[in-house]
């Protein structure tokens, strides 16, 4: 069985659009078929999620160590990579096992703030990293006019995010903003799930 865990995503600049990799952590090497692991994670059937507390779906070891995307080491990985054109059509696809060594961890809101707000201590921190986030985000734009344009639906439901007291009771529930980074990551999903990548 192959279990999503942790997503790397990168784009590049071609001379006739882009090339877009798709990278999700592969536990596979260690969850063998039919094995107690295998077993027990067929019947939690995912991690489950509460306000500040994750029950995972594989041993601890495995999600948050030696299948965690944690920046500068190597880890198991499958990949989609796709051939895109300057209209957002995929021209090729393929999928293939690999070892990925992510270079930064970044949030949602780092990502926005330097793609969409231009700041310059964050871009600064992240220098190296800059032209293959502006690939990203010129990629991103090209995707979602593409997915316009054909009439796909877009479910931009509201979300919200539990806020406790120090007694643990809930304070307060408040809104969840979703911006760009958020949104890029959601359309690249997408595209590699139209090339038909089981693995998401």
């Amino acid at each position: 069985m192959r279990v999503i865990l942790m997503m790397l995503f990168t784009a590049e600049k071609t001379p006739s659009g882009w090339k877009l990799y798709v990278a999700i952590a592969d536990v596979s090497h260690y969850v063998q078929v039919n094995t107690a692991l295998d077993k027990e994670a067929k019947n939690r059937s995912t991690s489950v999620y509460f306000p500040e507390q994750v029950i995972p779906m594989l041993p601890e070891i495995l999600s948050n160590g030696l299948c965690s995307l944690n920046p500068k080491v190597d880890r198991l990985c499958m990949v989609a990579e796709m051939l895109i054109d300057v209209q957002g059509t995929v021209k090729r696809s393929r999928f293939y096992d690999a070892v990925m060594n992510s270079k930064a961890r970044l949030t949602y809101t780092e990502v926005a703030k330097i793609l969409v707000e231009n700041d310059a201590d964050v871009s600064a921190r992240y220098a190296e990293l800059l032209p293959h986030l502006r690939d990203m985000y010129a990629l991103f734009q090209v995707l979602r006019h593409s997915r316009e344009q054909r009439g796909a639906m877009d479910f931009d439901t509201q979300e919200t995010r539990i806020i406790f007291a120090s007694n643990r009771k809930i304070d307060k529930i408040v809104p969840v903003v979703r911006n760009d980074a958020h949104k890029l990551i959601e359309e690249f999903m997408i595209t590699g799930q139209q090339c038909g990548g089981y693995v998401f």
